[in-house]
């Protein structure tokens, strides 16, 4: 074999090994990215979550970046940015947590919402939590990892749903 015909052997194993991870930390980047660019423009950080935790265990839900804002006009809105932890993977051979980033709404006790629109949202595919909080409000968290446009999505589906 040629020298130049391992170089490019060589050259294909680097990009075929480290291609897709960088391609994928890429693309998280862009979309938090664009978070960032709406959270800033659009909503007021929050000392603390209204429900820091959703479910029990190791497994849970949890959001740890809370932000004030509105849902429409006189209907405040919290989004909360949440992390779960879904196990443990090999990467080159050492053990790494994989954890799925989450996007949550939470509305205050003040939005009436009743049980079977509770139940509706918990029966879609792409919601991990639908639930009331300890405090009488109602939170959605749904499985994406978020973006400015998948926010402003979910939102207008919370809207609809409420008929706002």
């Amino acid at each position: 074999m040629t020298r130049r015909g391992r170089n490019l052997i060589i050259l294909g194993a680097i990009v075929v090994g480290f291609g897709p991870p960088i391609a994928w930390w890429l693309y998280k980047r862009a979309r938090f990215a664009s978070v960032d660019e709406l959270v800033a423009a659009r909503f007021k950080p929050r000392a603390g979550c209204p429900e820091a935790t959703f479910g029990k265990g190791s497994y849970a839900v949890r959001c740890d970046r809370c932000y004030d804002g509105e849902l429409g006009p006189g209907t405040p809105e919290v989004l909360m940015l949440c992390e779960k932890y879904e196990g443990t993977t090999q990467v080159q051979r050492v053990p790494a947590p994989a954890v799925r980033y989450l996007l949550g709404l939470w509305l205050p006790p003040g939005v009436k919402v009743d049980d079977a629109w509770i139940a509706r949202w918990r029966g879609h595919d792409d919601v991990a939590v639908a639930m009331r909080t300890s405090d009488g409000g109602t939170a959605v968290v749904w499985k994406d990892l978020p973006s400015a446009s998948d926010i402003e999505a979910r939102e207008r589906a919370l809207a609809e749903s409420l008929g706002k």
